[in-house]
């Protein structure tokens, strides 16, 4: 161990580095240590304190730590002077510790909870989805939020997507799956994350991120708006529309409810005053009609926030529709 010490912090006759640190809990009724207790006190009562006292641990072997620890023949602290050679020794060695003890306890509790989690059934998971990552989203109900989609409807989207989004491998690398993909998209829309936070949640880099998420929303807009924002063809089905009004809201001769709704953006660069509107703010319109049951029917979105509801109503395709009697 002293000799392991040694190539690794560059500090003699130390057999290991001692430090406390404070995890954040909900307060329990019982604990053996609080928060509240210092570490002076937890290593006095502390089994460490019994073995090096009673001279278990061989002569010339100490322990380092901090200017919170109290004086010991065995245990190596920083000097009053502050600008001592010893202390920047001492310090740049405690610097060497904490590194690597930080990379050890994330590799430590990642491997734990995939051990943990080896037990979960995943012989019904797509081999181009991550296991550690389907295991963190579709283990319950309360983990549906992950993603804002439970299982079936994940994998049935998966399914849609895949031939849109999927990549071939290269001799240079493998590609980034559909399944990985998909979820990271859908985890940037149910929380708007950064893509430099989503970079260090998928070990993908920042800039491949900046090209997925595009991508993949086309993909998922492709293949879902026939199915859920369908537009009236012919004067049939706008009379069924019409029927379904006067049956559910008792309203006669109505064919859609119209509304436009400002999305709130950072001012793009160059661009003046030409998406500040009447509120303040610099802002998207996106303009939707719904039918009786809510359901979308037509939705445009990107006018910029300075134009009227009437103004984008008059430039949309439907309204030309409309008017052409379609």
């Amino acid at each position: 161990m002293q000799v392991i010490f040694t190539a690794i912090a560059g500090f003699p006759e130390v057999i290991g580095g001692i430090d406390g640190t404070h995890v954040m809990i909900v307060a329990p009724r019982e604990y053996k240590w609080p928060g509240s207790v210092h570490d002076a006190r937890i290593l006095v009562q502390s089994g460490l304190c019994t073995i090096f006292d009673n001279g278990i641990v061989p002569a010339g072997c100490h322990l380092q730590g901090d200017s919170d620890y109290p004086s010991k023949k065995w245990l190596l602290t920083p000097y009053l002077r502050p600008q001592s050679s010893y202390n920047r020794a001492h310090k740049k060695t405690c610097s060497v510790v904490e590194r690597h003890r930080a990379a050890e306890a994330t590799f430590s509790h990642a491997t734990q909870w995939m051990m943990s989690s080896s037990s979960t059934n995943t012989s019904d998971i797509p081999e181009c989805v991550p296991q550690a990552v389907e295991r963190a989203e579709f283990r319950g109900s309360r983990d549906e939020n992950w993603t804002r989609l439970d299982k079936d409807q994940y994998h049935r989207l998966l399914e849609l997507v895949t031939p849109l989004i999927a990549k071939s491998d290269t001799k240079m690398r493998k590609a980034v799956t559909a399944g990985e993909r998909l979820t990271l998209t859908l985890r940037y829309l149910a929380t708007g994350e950064s893509q430099v936070s989503l970079a260090y949640q998928f070990c993908i880099s920042h800039n491949l991120i900046s090209s997925i998420i595009p991508s993949v929303c086309r993909a998922i807009y492709q293949v879902l708006q026939p199915q859920y924002l369908y537009l009236p063809r012919n004067q049939s089905e706008w009379q069924h529309v019409a029927s379904q009004y006067y049956a559910r809201w008792n309203f006669p001769m109505c064919i859609g409810v119209l509304d436009g709704k400002r999305v709130l953006i950072s001012k793009p660069p160059c661009s003046g005053s030409e998406y500040y509107d009447y509120k303040g703010h610099f802002s998207l319109i996106m303009m939707a009609l719904v039918d009786a049951d809510y359901k979308f029917m037509y939705v445009d979105v990107g006018a910029s926030g300075r134009a009227s509801d009437a103004g984008v109503w008059r430039d949309v395709a439907s309204e030309m529709l409309l008017r052409e009697k379609k």
